[in-house]
């Protein structure tokens, strides 16, 4: 999908988050949810489950960071994107905050809210996720879509499978899914080169010229690196970064990362000139989820 430009002529701040599962115990869970479940009589009461230390971790990070892009932008609009999986799914149950698939929903609403309480946010997009993540076919990033359109009409929410966005001329290709960040420390960002070196060539091939920015989630982990092809005597340059997330490591992910302990949380700001020129920032933080024992 080929998105509107943002703002033509304008300075602004785009900021991309992603992953923070909402509804897992080790995802992102703001405080102040409220929920409900059913008393002795039968009525529905309102309940608001207590973050753990994880989560009241990542809800402090957040809010941070929130803070770090509104005095980047100093007045300046903003435009944000969630880049996949702002809930935990139905596919593994384990490690649920509740069994409830609604309180998923409304978790995953409490997080982002202030997102919109941001000052000069004109726009807001969900790019979908893992459908395992999203209860099939993007449902939950559709979900929030809506609700936020309800309660915000002033500021425009969109949600879309993979965005060619273009930003005062500076053009990012935001997804999901990508490469893996790189297996070892030192081949991190190669295999996300080569993917991007494909991309070039697919759109040179096709006539048109590549993106200005990849950028890809799901691994929470940051890489960054770019990407040059020449045709002809043009060279064609496209810089590329994956994204961290806010949550933390369970059993699946250790297993699934052969016992990886560092875990990135934050997220990706650029600030881009009415002319498209782009300066990216990151705003993260590496977690060492090792257990330290000392035996003396």
């Amino acid at each position: 999908m080929i998105a509107k430009k943002l703002s033509k002529y304008a300075d602004r701040i785009f900021f991309l988050l992603s992953d923070t599962h909402g509804g897992h115990k080790l995802g992102l869970m703001r405080k102040g949810v409220k929920l409900e479940e059913e008393d002795v009589d039968g009525n529905m009461i309102p309940w608001t489950p207590r973050p753990n230390a994880v989560q009241n971790r990542l809800d402090g990070y957040l809010m941070e960071d929130l803070d770090y892009v509104v005095k980047l932008a100093d007045g300046r609009p903003i435009s944000g994107v969630h880049n996949g999986d702002p809930t935990q799914g139905n596919k593994y149950p384990r490690e649920w905050v509740s069994t409830r698939l609604y309180d998923q929903i409304a978790i995953a609403y409490n997080n982002l809210e202030p997102i919109y309480h941001m000052p000069n946010l004109q726009d807001f997009s969900f790019v979908l996720g893992t459908g395992s993540h999203e209860f099939g076919e993007g449902s939950s990033s559709y979900l929030l879509k809506m609700l936020f359109n309800k309660e915000y009409p002033d500021i425009q929410t969109d949600a879309v499978n993979q965005y060619l966005m273009d930003i005062n001329g500076c053009v990012f290709d935001l997804a999901h899914h990508g490469p893996i960040p790189g297996g070892r420390r030192w081949l991190e960002g190669n295999g996300l080169r080569w993917y991007m070196n494909d991309i070039q060539q697919r759109d040179l091939d096709l006539g048109n010229a590549p993106p200005d920015w990849v950028v890809r989630s799901h691994y929470h982990t940051v890489a960054r690196t770019a990407s040059h092809y020449r045709k002809g005597t043009q060279i064609y340059t496209t810089e590329g970064v994956m994204s961290p997330g806010y949550t933390g490591m369970d059993a699946y992910g250790r297993q699934a990362t052969r016992s990886k302990w560092e875990v990135h949380v934050g997220l990706l700001a650029w600030e881009i000139s009415a002319s498209g020129m782009s300066r990216l920032h990151t705003k993260f933080r590496i977690l060492d989820l090792r257990t330290r024992k000392v035996i003396t």
